[in-house]
């Protein structure tokens, strides 16, 4: 009877642990209820990174010869209807796609995918081609046609190194706000204005400080409350059926 309860422990701690380690976080959000495209490609160009359901936010480069682009997207549900708006009349610099999903339950989820085109780019263009804050990430990842992110510090930080580059060389661009971070919601302010003064956007970045060393702060300031929620959760359960296997077998041997 000891040896076969050691046997039960044993698995029982095996099959958890293979579970924690080996289940892909991808397999999260897939049972969130939210649309995801089980295929994703275009023609004549290469999308960067590698496709991947979660993944939202795709790079490509194009030559000066094209127009549009032809997209496969293909829903992991089949009722699931697809939106493709921004892949006609491309002009030279960075154009911006969205693949919208919409499920039959009306919930939405959106692809992007920012396509920098070759040629002489507008002097009208208040555009940025890339945007980058040092060790730091974006919240969404940086899409021309995204103009308000926020990330998340510890509390030693009190400025970013923040490289805006606008598609256009001549463009002005304009940072504020980067510097003397404070404890909680700090606003930090890119204007971009066009060559010829035609055109201005803005971008804004939401910096959070916390007062205190968060313990979940990776080096890249991503937070994933919910993947380490759902381990813990497995660990608990875990135990209630170690302890549910040993109290049968304190019972067994009492009778």
């Amino acid at each position: 009877m000891k040896n076969w309860s050691q046997i039960v422990t044993r698995v029982v701690l095996a099959l958890i642990l293979s579970f924690c380690t080996i289940l892909p976080a991808e397999s999260f959000a897939l049972s969130s209820g939210a649309p995801y495209l089980d295929q994703l490609s275009a023609e004549g160009v290469t999308l960067q990174p590698v496709f991947r359901p979660t993944t939202l936010y795709y790079s490509a480069s194009a030559d000066e010869q094209t127009t549009k682009l032809a997209l496969h997207a293909i829903p992991q549900d089949p009722s699931t209807s697809v939106e493709i708006k921004g892949n006609q009349d491309l002009h030279p610099g960075i154009n911006t796609i969205y693949i919208v999903l919409t499920s039959p339950e009306n919930t939405t989820q959106t692809y992007t995918i920012t396509v920098n085109k070759a040629g002489t780019v507008s002097t009208g263009s208040a555009t940025l081609k890339s945007l980058s804050i040092g060790t730091w990430e974006l919240s969404p990842v940086f899409s021309a046609g995204i103009t308000s992110y926020s990330t998340d510090v510890d509390q030693n930080t009190d400025h970013l190194t923040i490289e805006a580059i606008p598609e256009n060389p001549r463009a002005q661009v304009t940072i504020s706000g980067d510097t003397h971070l404070r404890t909680g919601a700090n606003q930090i302010s890119i204007e971009v204005v066009s060559k010829d003064s035609s055109s201005t956007k803005t971008y804004t970045i939401t910096v959070n400080k916390p007062p205190v060393s968060p313990k979940n702060l990776t080096p890249q300031g991503n937070l994933k409350p919910f993947y380490v929620r759902y381990r813990l959760l497995l660990l608990v359960a875990a135990l209630i059926v170690i302890l549910l296997v040993a109290g049968l077998i304190f019972m067994k041997k009492r009778h």
